[in-house]
């Protein structure tokens, strides 16, 4: 109850950004990134449409956007409370926006998907077992090392309010089981991925991870008001989930996905490096890429047939999901302000089968 508190209260103190309250313009859309498309998609189902956005007003959602060939089809709060665009926290939906970060990083050569990080990015790991560590170890879940967050540490150590140092809790991580060879999620390598990425950058140039990705990704992206929990010493953001944004820019995301590293004519991560992220990241875990999920339909055996969409989602039901086949950017939000806490009573967990059965891939099972 006291961490739901103070995610609350800290809500309360980032959501000053700007909040765009006008009717849904040509204008207003253009201005944040898409234009209206005023006919209803023949390719689509409208029928099945209105079902999912039932589904989302009964499941207290916040935000429903659907972007398709580019442009914006719907966006509304079903729930009724606030507008559809105002910034929420997007939770676990922030390791994937990390991913595509960090995938600049890549091609920019700061960072090797394959080489050990004790080489250049953490030699504190050279002479003991997580010398074998990669930045793919750390995006796919196999790392292996200890999945206690530095917040955690600090109240089991009855330190609820001490300072928290990522870099030398990430650092202090011991292996709980052998480099690669286990998928286990992990919040506290998650985290930890701001200080690699700060670490990563060059000598005398090194920002923080959140004004890294300020500068680059969203400014290029024409992301507004995105701001992040900051509970660390030196101020380095929690990688895993505490980046709050506007729906609209969530949209943005997935469209950069869906266009393979573009945006608006211009590249801002390679194809290669897209096309890694949303393939199967380990042996481990068919469902799952590097921070993306894998989302379509199953064999008996419960193995993927075939994948329709990648995903990025996080807790209280946030998802960004991606339709390559169909051209289709499906994001939904939960704004705990206005909607609640309780996860497992709405976080409408068939909202990626809801957004198949729409474009007509019916028989989902993922």
């Amino acid at each position: 109850m006291k961490l739901r508190f103070v995610i609350f209260t800290l809500s309360l103190l980032f959501s000053c950004g700007p909040r765009f309250h006008q009717p849904l313009t040509d204008d207003l859309v253009t201005t944040v990134g898409f234009p209206v498309e005023k006919e209803w998609p023949k390719s689509l189902d409208k029928t099945a449409f209105e079902r999912l956005k039932k589904r989302a007003e009964e499941e207290r959602t916040t935000a429903l956007v659907l972007i398709h060939e580019g442009k914006l089809i719907h966006a509304s709060n079903p729930l009724g409370k606030g507008h559809w665009n105002e910034p929420a926290f997007a939770m676990s939906v922030t390791k994937s926006i990390v991913a595509l970060a960090l995938g600049g990083m890549s091609d920019m050569g700061m960072l090797k998907l394959d080489e050990p990080l004790s080489r250049r990015v953490l030699p504190e790991w050279k002479d003991d077992p997580r010398s074998k560590i990669t930045l793919r170890h750390m995006l796919n879940h196999t790392s292996g090392l200890d999945k206690k967050r530095a917040s955690e540490a600090a109240r089991d150590g009855g330190q609820e309010n001490a300072v928290i140092n990522l870099e030398d809790h990430g650092l202090r991580a011991r292996l709980r089981t052998e480099v690669g060879s286990t998928f286990e999620y992990n919040n506290q390598v998650a985290d930890f991925l701001s200080v690699v990425a700060k670490r990563a950058m060059p000598k005398g140039q090194a920002v923080r991870f959140d004004d890294y990705l300020q500068l680059t990704l969203f400014r290029s992206l024409g992301v507004i008001g995105a701001a992040w929990i900051k509970k660390d010493v030196s101020g380095d953001p929690f990688a895993a989930g505490e980046l709050m944004m506007r729906p609209i820019d969530l949209a943005k995301i997935g469209q950069l996905v869906l266009d393979e590293g573009m945006w608006q004519g211009k590249r801002l991560v390679s194809k290669e490096w897209i096309t890694e992220m949303v393939a199967q990241g380990s042996p481990h875990k068919e469902s799952y890429g590097l921070l993306w999920w894998r989302r379509g339909k199953r064999n008996p055996d419960k193995s993927l047939q075939a994948v329709w969409g990648y995903e990025a989602n996080g807790y209280l039901g946030q998802y960004i999901l991606v339709v390559p086949e169909k051209r289709l950017v499906a994001v939904r939000m939960r704004d705990p302000r206005r909607a609640g806490f309780s996860e497992k009573k709405f976080n409408y967990e068939t909202f990626k089968q809801d957004v198949f059965t729409m474009v007509g891939l019916s028989k989902s099972d993922e």
